[in-house]
């Protein structure tokens, strides 16, 4: 009986994983959607400030921001990806 019992609280546990992990799942690509948005806001608005205002931005800087855009939309299409898949 005991045995029967530890189960079937293994088996709702772990349902309630899976629940979460989707919903964790759901808000990251969500919230990488927003990033997205940003980012393309960014791109689109402002795409001459990085090269004008040297004075805000180092060399390294604009290239480090520009890699992390880069970086940020890869990830965005990789996580929409997986959700595609396994959604």
């Amino acid at each position: 009986m005991k045995v029967k019992v530890v189960e079937e609280a293994s088996g709702e546990l772990v349902d309630r994983l899976g629940k979460w992990q989707w919903m964790d799942v759901t808000q990251a690509v969500q919230s990488l959607n927003s990033l997205n948005d940003q980012i393309a806001h960014f791109m689109v608005s402002k795409p001459n400030t990085m090269s004008h205002e040297e004075d805000t931005f180092l060399p390294t800087e604009r290239d480090t921001l520009s890699q992390s855009m880069a970086l940020m939309r890869h990830l965005l299409m990789d996580a929409q990806m997986k959700k595609v898949i396994f959604g």
